[in-house]
């Protein structure tokens, strides 16, 4: 799409805007899609096998993971961007300031920042930073934060794949037809309506225009286009029947829904897979590279999210779902991408050929599949979201790990909190020892504690202050983007809301929010180092500790080796890993209970690091557990790179005592050397199991030797296709900054 056609895209669904900004919120919505679609689609490129790509629009409306962009939103980034490039004519200039003067009280996020002002306090010493699109919060000393978006949702595809759009659209009309008889509001289903003509549009605008490219085209190419037109015509008027028109449908829709998360795809999908391969209409060679050129699309769009689902309980079609599952393991290992982030869940009794193809894969050096113990999780997320087995058993994970329940919750992770820098504040009276700042509560600072028990009531003081302040902050989020628009799409295929005759965030079974923790272990080491030097041995004073942090242990390295000796997370050491624990479940508690007193269906703590260990590394000063100023803190359930010594039984003993109850999503990352599945593949394989067996819910497992990360680092281009895990997603080594490879090389590998 061009400039002038970006502005006219503006400008049209501007003035779409205003003609209905009164009307019903539905119809508003569902008038506003239709000025939107087609023109933000953008053309078939070549080599694609599916229709449905979105071009970055000024402003639209949306279902977003972005900061700052949910719902009806004015894309401040890109306007500075053709700003600051001198892109735009004065005519153009004229214009972009009209509206964006227009917008800055009409988005939703303009309205949630409105309503979060009426708040207090908004600010608490400066330690909270507001919703703020423009701001990146690493680029603060950072206590916790809340911003402005709706992520993690994935949509029932299998009922959209099971009744088509048109089967689709005769659901609706019988809700709308018994709407007088409920007393439910018949303008959210004349919206829905609406919004599913606006899909039916597409579709045909699609077919159309393969059609237009096969004229040009020659072969293969050419029949590839004929092809995707039949399928998006016939799409607009029946359900699919083939394995490549239920793809097709499923991706379009997504797009238009703005989705990065795809749920259970081995469910929605794996009966068409089947049934293809075994009518003849496709050879398994064929379906596979039908499956791998939709990898190759999610890549393409989404490098870091795009989460897939394959195994696991509650799958009606287990014996299909466990053959697509195969392709889909094959599709990865083939592909090598950054995205789609597959998951396999795994549980006892399982087709064992799923799981050896799962290491297999692994052991390729790719990162994925991403392996979750359902024996584990079902039981723990049924207590989490307050949920039965049968609701539990379709869980998900979205985006960088995050629970939820396939198209039953919303709970997104819209607040953060560093719990390290609470720790700081705990320990110094609530000031920064960094800036010398107050950003947290008068509880009298380490000094004055007499017992490590007053010292560990003052950082649980800390804790439940904080997620109280961000948990009230981020609902009255919610509320304000429940109220501004029903998001049509996404609710047609979302549990209960066409039942209630309500939008997403009204009528969806379980609403309510995560809260990202950093630095849990970083926290639970320090606190046990100084149990045992300050208050057990009293081999340091609390004045002279506070001291040695503050000088980052210069002058003090034999303190320093004492502090660095005592008992660490990860070595399957039980002071230690009950400190951890301790501290994991008091902050799973408190969130999910603060919460339900909230009003949420549902609150939990995500603990799923991406690269803040980092970030929030370099604003901390040195820490009681010999780390120093400025270095890495630890990510989600892992100790510090080093930390773990006693070998990889103790570092998964430790591990496995973590359980997600309550709790939404925890890293738990594992190095491996490749000789492990080459040389040791069964002793690796027991070895694994014996860990699912104990319990452990999670593993993310990375083969690679440090070599190779080395040679990495000294010649990218020879090693482009080299994958490592960050916490939350996964990434090309060479792509990262240098601070992130550091700090994956110095994990230890077993």
């Amino acid at each position: 799409m061009n400039l002038s056609s970006i502005m006219k895209a503006a400008q049209d669904f501007t003035t779409t805007y205003c003609k209905h900004e009164n009307e019903d919120s539905a119809m508003r919505e569902a008038f506003c899609l239709q000025a939107l679609f087609p023109a933000v689609l953008s053309d078939i490129r070549e080599g694609d096998a599916y229709a449905g790509r979105v071009e970055e629009a000024i402003v639209g409306y949306r279902y977003s993971f972005g900061k700052g962009d949910i719902g009806y939103y004015w894309n401040e980034n890109l306007v500075n961007k053709l700003r600051q490039k001198g892109m735009l004519t004065d005519e153009q200039l004229g214009s972009i300031n009209a509206l964006d003067e227009f917008w800055a009280s009409r988005s939703t996020y303009a309205k949630q920042l409105q309503a979060d002002g009426k708040v207090a306090p908004q600010n608490i010493y400066n330690a909270l930073l507001p919703i703020d699109a423009k701001k990146d919060w690493t680029e603060e000393v950072f206590v916790a934060n809340y911003m402005s978006r709706m992520c993690e949702i994935n949509l029932d595809f299998d009922k959209l794949l099971h009744l088509g759009i048109p089967g689709l659209r005769d659901e609706v009309l019988r809700f709308r037809s018994k709407a007088s008889e409920t007393g439910v509001d018949a303008a959210l289903y004349d919206g829905m309506l609406a919004a599913l003509e606006t899909a039916v549009g597409c579709c045909r605008y699609y077919a159309a225009m393969a059609q237009r490219m096969s004229s040009v085209a020659t072969e293969p190419r050419r029949s590839e286009l004929v092809e995707m037109a039949r399928i998006l015509d016939k799409l607009s008027r029946a359900r699919p029947d083939t394995f490549r028109e239920a793809i097709q449908l499923y991706w379009l829709y997504g797009v238009l829904a703005y989705l990065d998360n795809y749920g259970r795809m081995d469910v929605y999908l794996g009966d068409f897979y089947a049934a293809d391969i075994d009518s003849g209409r496709m050879t398994q060679a064929d379906a596979d590279k039908t499956l791998q050129a939709l990898w190759r699309m999610i890549a393409g769009i989404m490098p870091t999210t795009g989460r897939i689902i394959i195994g696991g309980l509650g799958r009606r079609n287990e014996a299909n779902a466990d053959r697509f599952a195969l392709a889909a393991m094959e599709a990865s290992r083939s592909t090598k991408g950054d995205s789609p982030q597959l998951s396999l869940r795994i549980h006892a009794g399982m087709n064992p050929a799923v799981f050896d193809k799962a290491l297999s894969v692994i052991g390729e050096g790719g990162t994925y599949p991403i392996l979750y113990n359902d024996d584990v999780h079902v039981a723990a997320l049924a207590n989490a979201f307050n949920a039965p087995i049968e609701d539990a058993e379709q869980y998900v994970m979205n985006n960088c790990g995050e629970y939820s329940l396939d198209h039953k919750s919303i709970n997104s992770p819209n607040g953060s909190i560093g719990y390290y820098k609470l720790l700081e504040l705990t320990l110094f009276d609530g000031v920064d020892p960094l800036t010398g700042r107050p950003m947290g509560l008068n509880t009298g600072g380490l000094a004055s504690f007499g017992t490590f028990d007053e010292l560990l009531d003052a950082f649980k003081k800390h804790a439940t202050f904080f997620i109280e302040l961000i948990a009230q902050h981020m609902i009255t989020l919610i509320d304000v983007t429940a109220k501004d628009s029903p998001n049509l799409l996404c609710s047609m295929l979302f549990d209960d809301c066409l039942t209630q005759g309500k939008g997403l965030l009204l009528g969806g079974r379980y609403v309510g929010l995560d809260i990202e923790t950093h630095s849990v272990i970083s926290v639970a080491n320090s606190l046990l180092a100084i149990k045992k030097l300050v208050y057990d041995e009293k081999k340091l004073s609390q004045e002279d500790l506070l001291k040695i942090l503050m000088a980052d242990f210069d002058g003090y390295e034999l303190e320093r080796r004492m502090m660095a000796n005592a008992p660490k997370f990860g070595n399957d050491d039980k002071e230690a890993d009950d400190m951890a624990l301790e501290i994991f479940n008091f902050i799973n508690t408190t969130t999910m209970n603060t919460g339900r007193k909230l009003g949420a269906d549902v609150c939990l703590a995500s603990h799923v690091g991406v690269n803040a260990n980092v970030y929030l590394g370099q604003s901390a000063i040195a820490s009681a557990d010999g780390r120093r100023k400025g270095t890495p803190l630890t990510n989600s359930i892992n100790p510090l790179p080093g930390q773990d010594q006693s070998g990889i039984t103790a570092l998964l003993n430790s591990m496995a005592k973590f359980q997600p109850d309550p709790a939404s999503g925890l890293v738990m990352h594992l190095k491996l050397g490749k000789d492990m599945f080459t040389q040791h593949r069964e002793t690796t394989k027991s070895l694994l199991q014996s860990f699912f067996d104990k319990g452990g819910s999670y593993l993310c497992i990375a083969v690679m030797d440090r070599g190779d990360l080395e040679r990495a680092m000294k010649e990218p281009e020879a090693y482009a296709s080299l994958m490592v895990r960050i916490g939350g997603f996964s990434a090309r080594f060479v792509t990262l900054a240098r601070e992130m490879q550091l700090e994956i090389l110095s994990r230890t590998a077993y």
